[in-house]
């Protein structure tokens, strides 16, 4: 019996390993996208708030042409931002971000934790990539709320980072055994 035990006992834990190592390696590609997503999203709201300031205080839009109120500057804007495919990447950047939750949901019980704080992270970066997609509001509540999410997600990622250094794992890619589906992920 005892025969049978040992060789059990090991591949149960050299399967747990393996495991585990393919939750950190996740985690930090998730981890990796949200920071992404993060900075890109920011740069389309301080896009999106310089242009409606500009607008409504000096009647001009983006590119420095006039325009008689901020609804035009910012249709302007939004149709230049699709039109060069920055929604279509934030989109992708959002599925992605809900597509790396959904795959560490089933984690190991010692990075339960990581998984809580990871799902914190990704809810509020989505709610600044929706409002990077679709503002809402007036110009000052636009701006307060893009701030105060974008203070909050810092402060989680810098978290994150001190709290799970010792398991987030440097994601190297051997480019010659990647395609396009890889590149996703």
């Amino acid at each position: 019996m005892k025969r049978f035990l040992i060789p059990l006992l090991a591949t149960i834990l050299m399967l747990s390993s393996c495991a585990t190592k393919q939750f950190d390696q996740n985690l930090s590609k998730g981890f990796d996208e949200a920071q992404t997503a993060f900075l890109e999203s920011a740069v389309v709201v301080d896009k999106t708030t310089r242009t409606w300031h500009r607008a409504i205080y000096d009647n001009y839009d983006h590119k420095g042409n006039y325009v008689s109120d901020f609804n035009t500057a910012l249709y302007r804007l939004h149709n230049e931002l699709d039109e060069d495919g920055t929604f279509k990447e934030l989109e992708t950047l959002k599925k992605n971000l809900n597509d790396y939750a959904k795959a560490l949901v089933n984690g190991p019980k010692s990075r339960k934790y990581a998984y809580d704080d990871f799902i914190i992270l990704v809810t509020d970066v989505n709610a600044l990539l929706d409002l990077a997609i679709e503002p809402e509001g007036s110009l000052q509540s636009y701006g307060s709320e893009t701030k105060e999410l974008a203070a909050s997600i810092k402060k989680e990622i810098d978290a994150f980072k001190l709290k799970y250094s010792d398991f987030l794992v440097e994601v190297v890619e051997d480019e010659s055994n990647t395609t396009d589906e890889d590149e996703d992920w």
